[in-house]
């Protein structure tokens, strides 16, 4: 199995595609890394040996690089939970984040490595708890969670999903440094309180920025919707971390 993860991941990467994913490649790098950086020693240790050769930034996209390949189909509708404007999650509701989220729990938690190997438990860990964190993977399927709605940002065209997903993290260079230094700014107990909610509430809490994700005119993005929009992609993606790493932490260290 391990080789077929290797192997799906190189077909991945070689072969061109014009599907979006939660904050794309650079920004699921940084959340990756940043939550590695908060690990203790002998976790990092651990996570490392588990991944057993792939790198923390493969890691990061793993889910990513197999989407529509065998044997990981069945894992495609689990990078999001959609609920219509106005409405609540299903939290009954089957083969989506929550639902993959809390399989794995359970598996780590009862010592379960087979099918999935516990090594793909931990990838799809990572990949998903950095997925929710896009407020579009928690959003409306009458839209497909932003990608059927175009516009246009610093005369490009984006679907909106692209848009939040690598378009303003690229183009006004979040970069890992500027959220570790936010990070490091931040009290302890304000990152433990950001750490210590349930699951249910991540979903919810990545929900609420939808109203601004969703205020442009015409089409357009603007400067304010950027400045807004970079301040809400930082938050996110640091909380992320944040619940990245203490997750790992609790099933790993």
């Amino acid at each position: 199995m391990k080789k077929t993860i290797w192997i799906v991941i190189v077909i991945a990467f070689l072969t061109p595609t014009t599907k979006t994913f939660a904050w794309g490649r650079d920004g699921h790098h940084i959340i990756s890394q940043l939550a590695f950086q908060m690990l203790k020693p002998e976790t990092q240790a651990k996570y490392v040996s588990i991944l057993n050769g792939i790198s923390i930034d493969s890691a990061s996209i793993w889910m990513d690089a197999v989407r529509g390949k065998q044997p990981y189909t069945y894992l495609d509708v689990t990078h999001y939970i959609n609920a219509e404007k106005g409405m609540n999650f299903d939290f009954t509701a089957t083969n989506n984040v929550y639902a993959e989220l809390n399989l794995v729990f359970a598996a780590l938690q009862n010592n379960v490595v087979n099918n999935p190997t516990k090594q793909e438990q931990v990838l799809i860990l990572t990949h998903l708890i950095e997925d929710l964190h896009q407020p579009l993977h928690v959003g409306y399927g009458v839209d497909r969670g932003g990608n059927s709605v175009m516009v246009q940002y610093n005369n490009k065209k984006y679907n909106l999903h692209a848009l939040w997903d690598y378009g303003i993290i690229e183009q006004t260079h979040i970069s890992k440094e500027e959220l570790w230094a936010n990070i490091q700014s931040m009290w302890g107990c304000t990152k433990k309180s950001i750490q210590r909610k349930p699951l249910e509430e991540w979903l919810i809490q990545s929900r609420v920025p939808l109203e601004q994700v969703y205020n442009f005119k015409n089409d357009i993005i603007d400067k304010k919707y950027e400045t807004r929009s970079r301040r809400i992609i930082k938050k996110q993606m640091i909380a992320a971390a944040l619940r990245l790493a203490a997750t790992i932490e609790k099933y790993l260290g």
